[in-house]
């Protein structure tokens, strides 16, 4: 019966599922919700120029975003199995399980890192007064001391600063937080290679991040599904807060921001960048081919109306996004004006635009140290929420592929995880630290998860036919899904990721760390994060190979492996599945899919 769904015991005993039926919809909310959202959203939108980054960010969402979040969780509804171990329904693009588990936990570990940020400037804030209000620190370089000394004698403002370097061409605009951030938290060096000195003060935090993470895989799913309920509805009181209070200030210099955040720049969607940069967020900010949809949605009932969720998550994401930006622009419409400059001049490095702005937004706010509190608690459950179900996709997916080895060892499995994903972190909390993070932002989130993307959408939408999974789909929710999702998943999101990642090659730019000067980073620094990018992706053809050599049967590994289809007997009576390929030998089948009799295989 899929008309309704009973929630009192655990449909699957052994496995477990969502307490209620807004666990997993909420859940998805705090796994795609997260520092994304406030911060890497509105940097793109910054960097690519204002509105014009919308267009392709709208147009990926309906080609590729919606139909693969779509997919992704049906798929491991379904199937009831980790990340890994789900593709029995495909033996042979077994790599492209192992490859989104990898990309996930190289994502977790600088996005951990990040929330170290918001850990110390939340322990900065304990404070009455705020450390990056005033400029005439010990952490200000001597120039911008002086111009901020010079500035407040004639405009009494502590924020209207300029920082004059040597040899400038024309003097760069910066902030007393700005200057904080860099400095004092970051301590930033001029190389790439200074990555000697550790900032004990960010390990400490980066320590305290990872503690949270373990303390929260250890209480499991369950717990999460309700925590989640504070953390994703937190963000949206924060930011409304600051959006009114910006609004109502004397000046009207903030819609100044919004008037850049929504006017399109046309030239710019001439450029690969903002296309690779639109399609990388969305992956991202949705979790994307990275295992966590799967992993969440192998808790769900069978009968879970999992097609209303994949709208849901994915609207309110993107509305999400839209909204900090209106937040996060107003706020530099505000900086540019104090500063006398323009809105794309008045911060020099649009990558820690989030860590700049918003310590500078709460200054502004009456009790300032208690909104700062406040927000940077808001980025840290953000974060930790994301971080969490990245490392749930991790747990689950060893725990499904190695199952009578570590069925009871879940505890040793999560230290160990947490102890090595700090320890890859160290380096990022370095006086080099930064431009680690960028490498990784760039390499690490950016194409790995469209090439797996990709690579998910032709196995289950070619190889194992796409008819095929609409049946399994009309399995659990009782309707066959339109010709709508057929195309999509057939050929308009293939092609999509396809031209995405062909014209992003074509037009490759290497990143940059800009600042006052603008960074470019060394030879073997670009060939360490490549090779960093493609740890993940090398598993997809190093699966093909070895299932290739191992059988030389190309057609028998690319059909379904024997324990292929819905976990409980129940489910399976009636769900519909095409031939399955036995552990010994070959069943013999007709390519046409068959009603399972009696559940067995």
């Amino acid at each position: 019966d899929t008309g309704s769904v009973d929630w009192g015991e655990d449909e699957n005993v052994d496995r477990g599922n969502w307490s209620s039926r807004y666990d997993f919809l909420i859940s998805c909310l705090g796994y795609s919700v997260g520092i994304g959202n406030v911060w890497r959203f509105p940097y793109l939108v910054y960097k690519s120029g204002g509105g014009a980054f919308f267009i392709p960010y709208l147009l990926m969402l309906v080609l590729c975003g919606i139909p693969l979040f779509y997919m992704e969780v049906a798929f491991g509804q379904f199937a009831s199995l980790g990340p890994i171990t789900i593709w029995k329904v495909c033996p042979i693009f077994k790599g492209v399980g192992i490859a989104s588990v990898v990309s996930v936990g190289l994502v977790a570990v600088y996005y951990n890192v990040m929330n170290s940020w918001s850990v110390y400037f939340f322990f900065a804030s304990l404070t009455s007064e705020l450390p990056w209000k005033h400029c005439n620190n010990t952490w200000n370089t001597p120039t911008f001391k002086l111009v901020c000394e010079r500035s407040i004698e004639n405009v009494s403002s502590e924020t209207n600063c300029v920082n004059v370097t040597a040899n400038m061409s024309k003097p760069v605009y910066t902030s007393p937080s700005e200057e904080y951030f860099f400095n004092e938290v970051m301590g930033l060096s001029g190389d790439v290679g200074s990555v000697t000195k550790l900032q004990w003060h960010l390990s400490l935090c980066l320590l305290l991040c990872w503690i949270s993470v373990f303390v929260a895989l250890i209480r499991g799913v369950k717990s999460a599904g309700k925590v989640v309920y504070v953390t994703v509805t937190f963000p949206y009181i924060i930011l409304l807060v600051l959006f009114i209070r910006y609004a109502t200030l004397d000046s009207s210099a903030y819609l100044d921001g919004i008037r850049y955040y929504v006017t399109p720049n046309w030239q710019r969607l001439a450029s690969a960048e903002v296309w690779a940069d639109a399609a990388s967020q969305l992956f991202f900010s949705l979790g994307l081919s990275q295992g966590g949809l799967i992993a969440m949605s192998s808790y769900n009932r069978f009968h879970y109306d999992v097609y209303r969720d994949a709208y849901v998550v994915c609207i309110v994401d993107t509305l999400t996004s839209t909204f900090a930006g209106f937040v996060i622009f107003a706020i530099l419409g505000v900086m540019a004006d104090e500063a006398g400059t323009e809105v794309e001049n008045v911060i020099s490095s649009k990558f820690t635009l989030a860590y700049v702005a918003y310590p500078e937004a709460v200054t502004k706010l009456p009790a300032a140290f208690a909104w700062s509190l406040l927000f940077f608690l808001m980025l840290f459950t953000l974060a930790v929420d994301s971080v969490f179900f990245m490392c749930e996709a991790i747990v689950v997916a060893l725990m499904d592929e190695f199952n009578e080895t570590l069925a009871k060892r879940r505890i040793w499995i999560i230290a160990i995880l947490c102890i090595t994903f700090y320890l890859l972190g160290l380096p990022m909390v370095t006086n080099g630290g930064l431009y680690l993070v960028v490498l990784m932002d760039q390499y690490a989130a950016a194409w790995a998860p469209l090439i797996i993307g990709l690579c998910m959408c032709l196995s289950l939408s070619w190889v194992y036919k796409a008819d095929h999974f609409v049946s399994n789909i009309h399995a659990m929710l009782g309707s066959r899904p339109g010709k709508w999702w057929i195309v999509m998943w057939k050929y308009l999101t293939p092609l999509s990721l396809l031209f995405i990642l062909v014209f992003s090659w074509i037009q490759y730019a290497a990143p940059t760390l800009e600042g006052v000067y603008e960074y470019k980073y060394p030879a073997w620094a670009h060939a360490l994060a490549v090779l960093v990018g493609i740890s993940s992706i090398i598993f997809i053809p190093r699966c093909h190979s070895f299932y290739i050599m191992k059988s030389q049967r190309f057609k028998e590994k690319s059909r379904p492996g024997y324990g292929w289809g819905p976990a409980l007997h129940k489910h399976r009576v009636s769900a519909y599945i095409p031939g399955i390929i036995n552990s010994e030998e070959e069943t013999k089948i007709s390519r046409t899919a068959q009603w399972v009799a009696k559940g067995s295989v």
